[in-house]
C-alpha cells in the first residue's frame, strides 16, 4: 500500500473529538481528507505564547526534529507524519493507535536462520538511526515491538514523548542504555529462531531450551556478555551476519511466508445468490484481500445480513462543550485563536 501523502495544512483536517490534554497542549482525533487521501489521525496540539518563558518551546521544537528525521527511516514505523504552525499553535499529525502492520510475533514456530538475520541485520538498522540520529534507545525490544510490511521490510516504532500524553521527555541516551538495546537483540534472535518468546529474561545468553546453531549460539552470547558490543557496527560485523548475507533474497523469502501466514487471516466468505429456472441457489465464495474478483453467475447479489454496511465505524460525540474548542455544523471540532 502507498503511503498517504500528508500535507502540513490545518485545512486538510477536521478536528473530531478531544481526547486528552494539559496545560500545554490538546490531543484530538482527527480526519485527515486532501484529494483522494483519507485517514484517522490524531493531531496534537500545543499552544504556546512567545511571551511566555515558561513554555519549553526549544526542547518541544528538536523533539519533533529528531523524530520527524528518524522516521523517514526505512525500518522505522513512522510516529510523526507532519508538523506545522497555525496561528499561535504548532500542530503535530501522528498515526491514530497502534501500527496496523502485522508483529514478527505471528511466526509461533520459528523462522530459518538466514531469515533471523535479515531479521536482526534490518533491526540494528532500525536501531543505529535511533542511537545516532535520535539520541535515545529502543527500550523494549521483542517480537510483539517488531513489525513487518507488505514487502518484507523490517520496522520498529520510534520512542517519542510526543506521542505519549504522560510523557513530557525523553532520558539521555548513555552506554548502559545502549547495551541494554544489545541484550535484547541477542534475546530477540533467540525468540526469532525458537519461536519460543523469553519473558523478563534481560540479557539471555543461553542456551535455553531450545539448541542453536553454532554462529547464532554465538552471536546471542555476544550481545549479552559483559566483554560484548560497544556499538552497533560491532554486532553489524559479526560472523552470524556476514555468513547470511544475500538480504534482498532473505527479504523476499520472509514476504512469502508473511502473505502465507496472513493469507487465511484476510479471507472473507461472502454469501451471494444467483437467480436460475428452478429459483434462488445460494453459492458461496472465497474472497482474499489478493482475490477480491467475483465470478457472476446470472444477477449476483450480496446476501442480506441485517448489516447496513454504509454506516461509518467512526466514533460520533454528541458534546459539544468543554472541549476548548467550537464545533461546526458538520461535527468537526476548531481550534480557538
Amino acid at each position: 500500500m502507498k503511503p498517504l501523502n500528508y500535507v502540513a495544512d490545518f485545512r486538510a483536517y477536521k478536528l473530531i473529538d478531544k481526547v486528552a490534554s494539559s496545560y500545554y497542549w490538546s490531543l484530538y482525533k482527527a480526519v485527515y481528507d486532501h484529494g483522494n487521501d483519507h485517514d484517522d489521525v490524531f493531531i496534537k496540539i500545543f499552544n504556546f505564547n512567545q511571551k511566555d518563558d515558561m513554555y519549553p518551546l526549544d526542547p518541544l521544537i528538536k523533539e519533533i526534529l529528531i523524530a520527524n528525521k528518524c522516521c523517514q527511516h526505512k525500518n522505522i514505523v513512522p510516529s510523526v507524519l507532519c508538523y506545522f504552525k497555525e496561528r499561535n499553535h504548532l500542530c503535530v499529525v501522528m498515526p491514530s493507535g497502534k501500527t496496523p502492520l502485522p508483529s514478527i510475533s505471528i511466526f509461533k514456530h520459528g523462522l530459518p536462520e538466514e531469515i533471523v538475520a535479515f531479521v536482526i541485520m534490518e533491526t540494528l538498522e532500525a536501531l543505529k538511526c535511533m542511537h545516532k540520529s535520535g539520541e535515545r534507545v529502543h527500550g523494549n525490544l521483542c517480537c510483539t515491538n517488531v513489525f513487518l510490511d507488505e514487502e518484507g521490510n523490517v520496522k520498529l516504532e520510534f520512542p517519542t514523548w510526543l506521542t505519549n500524553p504522560e510523557v513530557n521527555e525523553y532520558p539521555s541516551l548513555n552506554r548502559k542504555f545502549k547495551k541494554s538495546d544489545f541484550c535484547m537483540v541477542g534475546t530477540l534472535a533467540y525468540d526469532l529462531f525458537s519461536g519460543k518468546e523469553i519473558k523478563n529474561a534481560g540479557c539471555f545468553t543461553g542456551p535455553g531450551n531450545h539448541k542453536l546453531p553454532q554462529l547464532l549460539e554465538d552471536f546471542v552470547k555476544f550481545c549479552g556478555s559483559s566483554g560484548g558490543p560497544d556499538t552497533i557496527d560491532e554486532l553489524m560485523s559479526h560472523q552470524f551476519l556476514k555468513k547470511f548475507c544475500n538480504f534482498h533474497q532473505y527479504r523476499e523469502d520472509l514476504k512469502k511466508l508473511l502473505n502465507k501466514k496472513l493469507r487465511p487471516k484476510f479471507s472473507r466468505f461472502l454469501l451471494f445468490r444467483h437467480q436460475t429456472s428452478d429459483g434462488v441457489v445460494p453459492s458461496v465464495q472465497l474472497l482474499t484481500s489478493t482475490d477480491a474478483k467475483i465470478c457472476h453467475m446470472g444477477k449476483a447479489h450480496l446476501e442480506d445480513d441485517g448489516v447496513d454496511h454504509n454506516v461509518s465505524d467512526r466514533d460520533s460525540d454528541d458534546n459539544d462543550g468543554g472541549d476548548g474548542g467550537s464545533r461546526r455544523s458538520d461535527g468537526a471540532l476548531t481550534i480557538m485563536g
